[in-house]
């Protein structure tokens, strides 16, 4: 019954959002296109490499050999080309139905009496118009959801943005096998989920110092985190993953980098060693201070 009912909420909303999409239909089916040639170019190197190998090869055949491997350049054009395409359009049209839905929205702000507005925080409906609409596009959603589908298992600690915790409780009712939530603050938990996964995920908008990274470092869980303050201080490349974007894409980028090494189990052993021989302890501290506070009384500045 849950699912019937999730299942129609959603095609309301797509149908909802299929209206604002049909003046553009064009250039959305250009996308789709796109998109279908890039999918039929993924099996195309298969069938290609077949005669090349089978007549080239094996049969000695000449023309098999000159004219494979241009149509293997021709998929990587095509490929490149339509991939670019789908990819533009998509973005466009998106781009287009947050500018109408904005604008909908200003336009019913605008004619709401003055009563409103005294009840209403302006930053909650300067929010609604910049922040809610962009959401949209669902960029948290879609990231969750594609490192679900990449075979990963997810557990979450902790509380926040109610809009947030919403979400999160929703894609653990989506995927209960592949996400677990808990929304509380728990720091004996938190040590013992932290050691026991295999990377810890940490897309900071700022962190002038953090901790957690430090703690995962010591329990050898290989930290992916976003390049910002104490995060991009303490996290190089052999010690973990980092994107700079604040953006669910460069995040999914820096998650499968971690997956592809994590598939090398010496190179992520490697890894893992590295970060614990770390030592970031106030012993270290303190010592890196006294060296600095002698190089500075034995050569002053200006002295």
């Amino acid at each position: 019954m849950r699912d019937t009912a999730e299942l129609q909420s959603t095609l309301r909303l797509y149908r909802r959002l299929m209206a604002y999409v049909w003046p553009y239909k064009w250039v959305f089916l250009a996308s789709i296109l796109g998109m279908a040639v890039v999918s039929v170019t993924e099996g195309g190197f298969a069938w290609i490499m077949k005669p090349l190998i089978d007549g080239g090869f094996v049969k000695n055949d000449a023309s098999s050999i000159r004219y494979v491997p241009m149509l293997i350049i021709g998929i990587f054009v095509a490929r490149g080309l339509f991939g670019f395409m789908a990819s533009y359009a998509t973005n466009w049209v998106g781009r287009q139905v947050i500018f109408q839905i904005r604008s909908q929205m200003f336009t019913r702000l605008v004619h709401l009496p003055s009563r409103f507005f005294d009840a209403h925080s302006s930053g909650i409906l300067i929010s609604k118009v910049i922040y809610d609409v962009e959401q949209v596009m669902a960029a948290a959603t879609k990231a969750f959801t594609d490192v679900v589908k990449d075979n990963l298992s997810l557990v979450v600690l902790g509380t926040g943005d109610a809009r947030y915790e919403e979400l999160l409780s929703d894609l653990t009712g989506a995927y209960p096998e592949k996400f677990a939530v808990k929304l509380a603050y728990d720091e004996a938990l938190a040590h013992r989920i932290e050691a026991g996964a295999d990377i810890f995920l940490m897309p900071s908008h700022y962190e002038p110092c953090g901790l957690s990274q430090i703690y995962s470092l010591r329990y050898g869980t290989v930290p992916v985190v976003r390049a910002t303050g104490g995060l991009d201080d303490s996290i190089d490349r052999t010690t973990g993953f980092k994107f700079s974007e604040y953006s669910a894409g460069a995040m999914l980028t820096a998650l499968r980098s971690a997956l592809e090494m994590y598939a090398d189990r010496d190179g992520w052993k490697t890894m893992m060693r590295d970060g614990m021989a770390r030592d970031y302890s106030w012993a270290a501290s303190a010592g890196e201070y006294s060296a600095l506070y002698t190089r500075l009384r034995l050569h002053p500045v200006g002295g």
